[in-house]
């Protein structure tokens, strides 16, 4: 999601549609990634693994506050961008 964010910050100086399509998509990706559901405790409801797979080498089975946070932050910066609403078509 950082780097979708730089994406979005490329699109709007260059208006160049690749960025934005970049930046949707990765954000697409993670959104299908998010632990959701009422039946997951609460302190990992909603979280984003620090790695893809999980297993990956970087913060290996855990989930990240700041993976959730660089997420969000990429909804808001796609929201103001595209107008559109990412916030309930991504996060559900």
């Amino acid at each position: 999601c950082q780097m979708a964010i730089l994406w979005i910050w490329f699109y709007q100086r260059e208006g160049h549609p690749g960025w934005l399509d970049a930046a949707q998509r990765s954000v697409r990706f993670v959104a299908g990634t998010q632990l959701r559901g009422h039946h997951l405790p609460a302190g990992i409801r909603g979280g984003i693994a620090g790695s893809s797979p999980i297993w990956g080498r970087y913060e290996r089975l855990k989930y990240p506050n700041w993976a959730a946070k660089f997420f969000l932050d990429a909804l808001l910066w796609l929201e103001s961008t595209t107008q559109a609403r990412p916030l309930v078509h991504y996060a559900g």
